[in-house]
């Protein structure tokens, strides 16, 4: 079935689904197709969650998602103002960078606060400055 749905695409590319130009595709073919589409990479992540090296891998790109999902497109609008280089490759170099910018920030408790969102960071960083100030008044009183 799922064959079907991604040759179907291919030869008919109308069948897809585009939120960033509003293109919903063919109204219920389009949406049966990408819950077909879903039920495979479930099926698929079922398989590949008996292979510890993949799951490991997977498990630390989707980790990193986010970061590399923001700090990609910046990085792709700089690099292509100045050279071509081919989609593929583009894409797998940009991949790795923004993957590298993830491990950066994961090393410092200041970035993990500002670009990861780490809530335990944060209240470590708030109680070290909340217990600092309630020592000085502690001082400053007679």
């Amino acid at each position: 079935m799922g064959i079907l749905v991604i040759s179907g695409t291919l030869i008919y590319p109308q069948n897809s689904f585009d939120m960033k130009y509003a293109e919903y595709g063919i109204p219920i073919i389009t949406l049966v197709s990408a819950i077909i589409i879903i039920l495979i990479i479930k099926k698929l992540s079922i398989l590949f969650s008996g292979v510890p090296v993949l799951c490991s891998i997977l498990s630390k790109l989707g980790n990193a998602s986010l970061v590399i999902m923001f700090i990609h497109l910046p990085l792709k609008y700089f690099i292509e103002k100045y050279v071509y280089i081919n989609p593929s490759i583009m894409f797998v170099g940009l991949s790795i960078i923004s993957y590298l910018f993830y491990v950066i920030f994961s090393k410092n408790i200041y970035t993990r606060v500002l670009f990861l969102g780490s809530r335990k960071d944060f209240d470590i960083i708030y109680n070290k400055f909340t217990i600092k100030k309630n020592n000085k008044q502690d001082i400053s009183k007679p």
